[in-house]
């Protein structure tokens, strides 16, 4: 699997994205960079900027796809909407290869990039696949200049689709079918070639919307559609380009609801988008990438969601409607980031909604519709690293959406501006170092953060890496109806235990680190062992990402203790390289129970939801003053502890806690005095000195309910 740190042996519930995180490769060598918890996660383009940089993200049937602008064309002509199924990629990758069969009456076609291993099967690498994209654009350039001609093998009686998958046709009931016929013309007046054009049953759209028998594309200048009578939604996207093929615009057109009763025709014209996507910041600012996202729902049936990425930079038009949609919901925005245009501490990432109509695209940001977040991402190594902020809206739950990452040196303080608005979320992530592994760009020691509804004028301090890290487990802070399913940190079903921690998280809520995995520029192991009533049950080497297996218990009601080791060694961990966390709770077998809405027992198939959250105690420690670069003065110290318990369990109160902290690795201890502050809240005292020390830290606290959490970090933080 080509991954962040390995995968689950399934892939996520339909629609998501992948529960753990990892790194999907599309066959044209752009890579899918998932986070943890969910929807989150960023795009590396494999193309420079250019045709091939376009990609979008595209909703048909309850599925989510991510490809390439210039494949859209050759789509059940050459190419298989399978090959950009984002959860058919996770499931059927292997090895960083990409694994594809090609169907051909007579000889073996030459298809760029694919290694053939018998009559009709092959693979892409992540090199190979970069060529087999950068086919994929030539062949659009010359097909385009030729009047939308198929010129070659994409477009050819050649089908290319993902190994292992039958795609099953769409069963529809007999209908009548009418010809829907479409003109358009491109941004200089002339018959357009090689652009596409979706439509979309407002009445089912299982009839015409949910395969892609959606899609077809202009060729000289006319395009049409075998329909059932009904009624519509048709979206046209216009590209500029020079006479190099290269991106200079993108143009909207849509006619959000008509209706076909018999033969129908209408035009398309790019000249319609007079609209240009701006955005007004306060705070001089370069917009980067972005794009435009148009949401339709229908009657009955799945929704469609199409979402169209720009270069860094490019031009959006649209072109403004004025009468409201009555059959379904029309939901529209365009979505850019900025940076700062002196190369400042700032960023602004904005998008805004509409509904019923496609308004005219012209914003202000102001205090008035953004929150800041002022977001410390804290190092203990300087190194050139990488961040993302995405935002999405309910709607957009099942779509997963991938905005380009950027780079970003660590440790920084960066203010980060966000549009604010009704139901408007936003999650993200930084890594301290990205590396090349089998050509495929990977973020190595990160964090995620789970997704967080923010309000207008509100200031929000995000602190991401905080020291010292240790094991955690993910959250959610929104509405259950709002995102993808989370599973919780400890669940029981019956008498198995599933595990969700992931080692070297910070000490933010909701964030989680990327585990153990094998790294570039370093490398991390560990163990975990399961006691029940001072018995073990089963014990072994840390997986990637799924840091502990299933494990099965007897029934009677007993004493669990969870045991779980994880170190890093390489020039990236010079704080928090080890950790060694113990807990201990009372637990009983399963039944009736079940995870409330929002949650889910298993992040792979089957998706389950009959199980109960185990009552596991948690520990976040603050320490003042702590530099970006993880240290403190010497001298007399103060932290600051908050002990807990996992989401949605009992919040049992805590009885008792002990700090014990050390200047030598661990080898001897000395104890801190512990203050308590009430509600699970302590502060700890002692005197470290000397610069340069490495204080590592071990502490402990006990519940009301006879659990208990021990945690020690080895080199939690430095003396400066």
């Amino acid at each position: 699997m080509a991954s962040l740190a390995g995968a689950p042996p399934a892939v996520a519930a339909t629609g998501t994205a992948p529960a753990t995180g990892s790194t999907i490769l599309l066959p044209t060598g752009d890579q899918l960079h998932t986070r943890p918890g969910g929807r989150s996660g960023s795009v590396t383009p494999a193309a420079a900027p250019g045709l091939g940089q376009m990609l979008v993200s595209m909703a048909l049937g309850g599925k989510s796809y991510e490809l390439p602008a210039v494949a859209l064309p050759y789509l059940g002509r050459g190419l298989d909407l399978s090959l950009f199924d984002i959860d058919a990629l996770h499931k059927a990758e292997t090895d960083a290869r990409v694994p594809v069969t090609v169907d051909y009456q007579g000889s073996r076609p030459v298809v760029p990039g694919v290694t053939m291993t018998d009559a009709h099967t092959g693979y892409l690498t992540a090199a190979s696949a970069k060529d087999f994209g950068a086919a994929l654009v030539k062949e659009f350039v010359a097909d385009r200049a030729a009047g939308g001609r198929a010129t070659g093998v994409f477009g050819s009686a050649v089908r290319i689709s993902l190994a292992g998958t039958k795609t099953a046709p769409i069963v529809r009931p007999h209908f009548p079918m009418k010809t829907l016929s479409f003109t358009g013309t491109d941004a200089s007046g002339k018959p357009d070639n090689m652009d596409p054009v979706v439509v979309y049953n407002l009445d089912d759209s299982v009839r015409i919307g949910a395969d892609q028998d959606a899609i077809n594309y202009f060729s000289g200048g006319s395009v049409k559609f075998s329909v059932p009578a009904g009624n519509y939604l048709a979206v046209a996207y216009f590209l500029d380009t020079d006479a190099d093929g290269n991106v200079t615009g993108m143009r909207v057109v849509a006619r959000p609801q008509f209706t076909v009763s018999d033969n129908t025709s209408m035009a398309f014209a790019a000249s319609e988008a007079t609209s240009k996507v701006t955005m007004i910041t306060p705070r001089p600012a370069d917009p980067q990438d972005g794009g435009f996202v148009l949401h339709r729902t229908s009657q009955a049936g799945p929704d469609l969601f199409l979402d169209v990425g720009v270069t860094p930079g490019g031009p959006i038009y649209v072109a403004p409607t004025k009468t409201p949609v009555t059959l379904g919901k029309l939901d529209t925005y365009p979505y850019r980031r900025f940076g700062a245009a002196t190369g400042g501490p700032y960023q602004y990432h904005l998008q805004y909604l509409a509904s019923g109509v496609i308004p005219r695209q012209f914003y202000v940001a102001t205090p008035a519709n953004t929150a800041t977040l002022d977001s410390y991402f804290y190092s203990d190594v300087d190194s050139l690293g990488a961040q993302s902020e995405v935002g999405a809206y309910p709607f957009a739950k099942d779509f997963p959406e991938f905005p380009p990452d950027h780079k970003q040196p660590v440790p920084a303080h960066q203010l980060i501006y966000v549009s604010t608005g009704p139901g408007l979320e936003w999650g993200g992530g930084v890594a301290k170092s990205t590396h090349d592994f089998a050509g495929i760009d990977i973020w190595e020691s990160f964090q995620g953060g789970a997704p967080r509804q923010y309000s207008p004028g509100q200031w929000v301090r995000e602190n991401w890496n905080t020291y010292p890290l240790h094991p955690a487990a993910p959250e959610r802070f929104t509405p259950a109806a709002n995102d993808a399913e989370v599973q919780p940190g400890v669940v029981r079903a019956g008498d198995t235990f599933t595990f969700n921690l992931y080692p070297f998280s910070d000490n933010e809520s909701g964030h989680v680190g990327s585990g153990i995995y094998p790294g570039k520029v370093g490398t991390g192991s560990g163990t975990y062992e399961l006691d029940q009533d001072g018995t073990k049950v089963a014990s072994g080497d840390l997986a990637e990402y799924m840091a502990v297996p299933p494990i099965t218990v007897g029934p009677a009601a007993s004493t669990i203790r969870l045991v779980m080791d994880a170190s890093r060694v390489g020039p990236l961990y010079k704080l928090s390289t080890q950790s060694h966390t113990e807990w201990t709770w009372h637990s009983q077998h399963q039944t009736g129970d079940g995870v409330p809405d929002g949650y889910m027992c298993l992040p792979y198939y089957p998706v389950t939801h009959d199980c109960s959250t185990e009552p596991l105690m948690t520990t976040a420690t603050t320490i003042p003053g702590l530099s970006l670069h993880g240290t403190v003065p010497g001298g007399r110290q103060t932290i600051g502890l908050q002990f807990g318990h996992l989401q949605l369990t009992p919040r049992s109160a805590v009885t008792s806690a002990k700090v014990d902290y050390s200047i030598d690795d661990g080898k001897t201890w000395l104890p801190a005095k512990v203050t308590k502050l009430g509600d699970g809240k302590y502060s700890a005292s002692y005197s470290a000195v000397g610069s340069g020390t490495f204080v590592t830290l071990r502490v402990s606290a006990t519940d009301a309910a006879g659990g208990s959490i021990s945690e020690v970090t080895t080199r939690s933080y430095q003396l400066a």
